[in-house]
């Protein structure tokens, strides 16, 4: 065989392997595809032909393939070589760009944002001394750049890399916008602008609409954090609006004992009850407790939680006696659930004693406040803080003999040396 006859052959093996690295990979049998493209590789070695442009792009596409399964470590050896050798013939050119931002995307996949922050911004560097600064490449850079300072914790410098692609994107009703509009959103959010996290969570949601009209999963999911974001701003009027929303999307999707259904209730009664609208609150946190109900029966500390908040709502309406009922029951489940000498429902104990100091109920408040004191666990750590609860809402309701009688007993029970020796002070300036 002559040489250029060897050649040809050669080639014909190469363009074979790679149409079917191609099928593979375009069928998405990524496995097969890697399989495939470690005989291209080895075509290469195996022939000496390791400085070509042709190697140096068989050798990303394997990268890219071994990126699809997983494969970091070995999709960064790849990206690396594939950049060195397009580095080695042609320098820092626009080729070797887009192979570092793949090999930088790895590193931020495996967590090392320092190394992809180094090769992000020599991909800045190249794209701007080709003057590439209107491309979708230069933007994508800038976003990845956000990205990484974000995943650094380093908010402003997020912030000031993830504007401008926004802004531009925004203008051309690119679908990308979502994406780099939500971390910017974010950005936002952790430096504390919520007005302007709000702003732009906003603009992506209309972006949403406009070109996933049918995908109500994705809308929801940025509306329902909207209005999370409104709500930790206190602009309660805006959040009530975007969790009523999510409400109605949640309707068409799931039923109503689904646990996203009954989060978005309690978070919308959370609402109102921080805007004073008491009747409102009370309607969704009542639809929150049926849907509690049927789907993780009453005796569950999520459906006790629910009735402390409803009876927190009948207490604002001065509803003493629905507000006494609830807390009695959410008492008794967490009594059953936690045992009755566990400090756990002692602060609900508390909110009881406040409904009937409320409701002038002064002998039910005694009897109450006495079998809560009988009931305590005194070797747990922590008990002395709700001691000290109790003692001042003894004095509230019973003055000085009462007080002094329950001290006595607060004292003696009390294993903080530092707690015994305030409640003795007191007994002492009160003989």
């Amino acid at each position: 065989m002559k040489r250029g006859e060897c050649k040809v052959n050669r080639l014909d093996e190469l363009n074979s392997l790679r149409q079917e690295f191609l099928r593979y990979y375009m069928d998405k049998n990524f496995l097969s595809a890697a399989k495939t493209s470690d005989k291209i590789i080895s075509h290469y070695r195996r022939t000496r032909n390791t400085k070509s442009k042709e190697y140096a792009d068989d050798l990303f596409n394997a990268g890219v393939t071994q990126h699809e399964l997983g494969n970091y470590k070995k999709a960064i050896s790849l990206y690396a070589e594939s950049a060195r050798v397009v580095s080695e013939r042609y320098g820092d050119c626009l080729i070797k760009a887009c192979r570092i931002t793949n090999l930088a995307i790895i590193h931020n996949k495996i967590g090392d944002d320092e190394t992809a922050l180094k090769l992000h911004m020599h991909t800045k560097e190249i794209l701007e001394n080709f003057k590439e600064i209107e491309s979708d490449e230069y933007y994508m850079c800038l976003y990845n750049l956000g990205n990484t300072y974000f995943n650094l914790e380093m908010y402003e410098e997020a912030v000031e890399f993830l504007e401008k692609p926004f802004d531009i994107m925004r203008e051309r009703n690119n679908i990308d916008a979502i994406d780099v509009g939500n971390s910017l959103g974010y950005a936002y959010e952790e430096n504390s602008n919520y007005e302007m996290a709000i702003e732009v969570f906003e603009v992506v949601i209309g972006i949403l609409k406009n070109h996933y009209s049918s995908d109500i999963w994705e809308i929801l999911r940025n509306i329902y954090y909207l209005a999370d974001v409104c709500s930790r701003a206190e602009l309660f009027e805006k959040s009530s609006a975007y969790f009523e929303e999510s409400l109605e999307l949640m309707e068409k999707l799931i039923p109503n004992k689904h646990s996203l259904y009954t989060n978005c209730l309690n978070s919308l009664a959370d609402t109102y009850f921080a805007l004073g609208e008491y009747e409102n609150a009370l309607e969704k946190r009542l639809n929150a407790l049926s849907a509690l109900k049927e789907s993780i029966g009453e005796n569950h500390l999520h459906y006790s939680n629910c009735l402390k908040d409803i009876s927190d709502i009948y207490r604002e309406l001065k509803d003493y006696e629905n507000a006494e009922k609830y807390l009695i029951s959410q008492i008794d489940i967490k009594k059953k659930l936690l045992g009755s000498n566990c400090k756990a429902y002692i602060p609900d104990l508390l909110s009881l004693l406040e409904v009937y100091a409320e409701s002038d109920q002064i002998d039910k408040a005694v009897d109450t406040l006495t079998d809560t004191i009988d009931s305590l666990n005194f070797e747990d750590k922590g008990s002395d803080e709700f001691l000290y609860e109790l003692v001042k809402i003894y004095w509230s309701l019973g003055g000085i003999k009462l007080l002094n009688e329950v001290l006595v007993r607060v004292a003696d029970l009390s294993t903080d040396d530092g707690i015994k020796k305030f409640f003795n002070n007191i007994i002492d300036g009160l003989s």
